[in-house]
């Protein structure tokens, strides 16, 4: 049997959720933090939040729309109608059945949330199909308790809204669709947090600018964003399969996938979120975590026209990270070149790198681009 603990997996190796996750043993929280219900599972999990090296399971949450984290490691998720608190023993610190209060009528369904300065943000809708699905609302709720703040309206804007993400310090949240027919597998709406925050409930807001993402990711189900890594993760449900993991940059450029659900863990990836730089998901009703996001290789030699053969090479500053890559322009995986040394360019092509490290999940891409023209090159004058 498998002890009941998550294990960190070598650099080396890409290992699948479904190898640690835990099938056969009982776990519950510790019982010494002064109270609380206790969430039991036969599935098993990490005994604390947030998980060693980032990488665990939780027990079953039962939720099943989004996750999010906060201060002293609490845990709060979604599912269509409630809205849960969890301390990092993973007791229940405050339970709000009736999130919907006050809405429209036709509201059912709460999506992906997020944690910012201590309000839990959320998108809520009546969901029925990406030709159903109005009214659209962001909704505020105090993270100390549970209890909605305010709620805006948002409808007109003409986008689905399956999740949030609050990016500090830019007065920002921003909103996904899971519908493409509104453009959300390439378009992120920003919205003006303190608006939202201080607008008494019934508002009608509309976004300030949008975020036009350099390719499509389908079907959209959550977003949180990294400050120290200055990306977006997003997740999606990619048509019922296990689903997926992606990174954005502020500009749009996206990355992905960095991790590939395995169809053994679930039917359904839902919400997504970082805590310290480790990246957790929330899947049929479970948190997992898949550990850090190595750093973006950086390959140290500029895209460019050059006369004569280039010797290239790539670091990484995440340590002992694991850098591979292709010279073909497609996109690399944890089954390309391992990078051992300097790679010789002595005919046009495009070299793209990743990175991976301890936890499961590999880096942003970098790109170089090179044409190598003789023809170019000065002439050289023999001496006398």
């Amino acid at each position: 049997m498998v002890p009941c603990k998550a294990k960190v997996v070598a650099a080396s190796v890409l290992v699948s959720l479904a190898q640690w996750t835990l099938s056969g043993c009982a776990w519950e929280a510790d019982s010494g933090d002064g109270g609380g219900v206790v969430v039991t599972s036969t599935r098993g999990g990490a005994n604390d939040f947030p998980f060693p090296d980032g990488i665990g399971v939780s027990s079953d949450l039962g939720a099943t729309e989004g996750v999010a984290t906060g201060p002293d490691d609490n845990v709060y998720v979604s599912s269509q109608e409630v809205l849960t608190a969890y301390n990092k023993k993973w007791r229940v610190l405050w339970s709000n059945t009736n999130p919907l209060a006050g809405m429209p009528s036709a509201v059912d369904h709460l999506g992906d949330i997020e944690y910012g300065d201590g309000y839990i943000y959320a998108s809520a809708e009546a969901w029925s199909s990406c030709s159903s699905f109005t009214p659209v609302l962001l909704a505020v709720y105090d993270a100390r308790t549970g209890q909605q703040v305010t709620w805006s309206n948002i409808t007109a804007d003409g986008h689905e809204a399956s999740a949030v993400a609050v990016v500090p310090g830019s007065n920002q949240l921003v909103v996904t669709s899971f519908c493409p027919n509104q453009n959300g597998d390439t378009t992120l709406w920003n919205y003006d947090l303190n608006a939202l925050t201080t607008n008494p409930s019934g508002s009608t807001m509309t976004y300030s600018s949008t975020i036009t993402l350099s390719s499509a990711i389908s079907e959209i189900q959550g977003i949180s964003w990294n400050a120290a890594a200055n990306q977006f993760a997003v997740s999606t449900d990619m048509d019922g399969t296990a689903g997926s993991l992606w990174l954005v940059t502020p500009a749009g450029t996206v990355s992905g996938p960095i991790y590939i659900v395995p169809a053994s863990v679930g039917t359904e990836l839902e919400g997504v979120d970082y805590i310290s730089g480790d990246l957790y998901f929330l899947e049929s009703g479970y948190v997992y975590g898949v550990g850090a996001v190595p750093a973006t290789p950086v390959i140290n030699l500029a895209s460019g026209t050059y006369c004569a053969a280039q010797a290239v090479t790539i670091t990484d500053a995440t340590t002992d990270a694991i850098i591979y890559y292709t010279t073909d322009g497609t996109m690399p995986t944890t089954s390309s070149t391992v990078y051992a040394g300097a790679i010789a360019v002595s005919a046009s092509e495009t070299i793209k790198a990743i990175a991976m490290a301890g936890g499961l999940a590999t880096s942003a891409q970098s790109t170089a681009t090179y044409t190598i023209d003789t023809s170019g090159c000065p002439a050289v004058v023999k001496g006398h």
